[in-house]
């Protein structure tokens, strides 16, 4: 499948961890210079917890932390080329299931694309809602309105960040 997704030039996964790089390293390292050359576009909707994972710091490749990790803990998605693959990493090696349908691509590649671009987020944990907090800042615009609902800082540090994004917001 890696090899098809450098044929393919894109791939967009919901919930990739990094299984398979932290499995077979010598091979990702070949072929990371190739998705390079290739001019690979990746993009991954992971858990918080995937943040700064080899995954994630690949010069071709975008995260968003939006997906809670109930739903990526063993099973990732990978959407390209009119394919949707299923793998699972419950054993040592990992179960595959592709399923090449134009229909059931399109679906989802628009239920990524929901994914990706939501009109809500929500964020549960102190790293989460920084995380979340911080990325409003890349995304929002002059004219843009933003509606916050929060829960009165617990420390010391929490109210430190929150003051700080609200000068850097305004």
């Amino acid at each position: 499948m890696f090899e098809e997704i450098l044929e393919a030039k894109e791939v967009d996964f919901i919930g990739a961890r990094g299984y398979f790089f932290d499995a077979r390293p010598a091979y990702n390292t070949e072929w990371t210079k190739r998705a390079i050359k290739n001019h690979l576009k990746m993009r991954n909707i992971a858990d918080f917890e995937t943040k700064g994972h080899a995954i994630t710091k690949l010069p071709f490749a975008e995260t968003h932390y939006t997906l809670d990790k109930r739903f990526s803990d063993l099973s990732v998605f990978w959407i390209y080329n009119g394919k949707v693959a299923i793998s699972n990493w419950a054993e040592k090696e990992p179960i595959v299931t592709i399923i090449e349908n134009q229909k059931i691509y399109e679906m989802y590649k628009k239920q990524f694309e929901s994914l990706w671009n939501p009109r809500m987020q929500t964020a549960v944990g102190e790293e989460s809602t920084q995380y979340l907090y911080t990325n409003l800042l890349d995304v929002l615009t002059p004219h843009d309105e933003i509606l916050l609902f929060a829960a009165q800082p617990k420390n010391a540090a929490q109210s430190t960040f929150n003051l700080e994004w609200c000068k850097k917001a305004s």
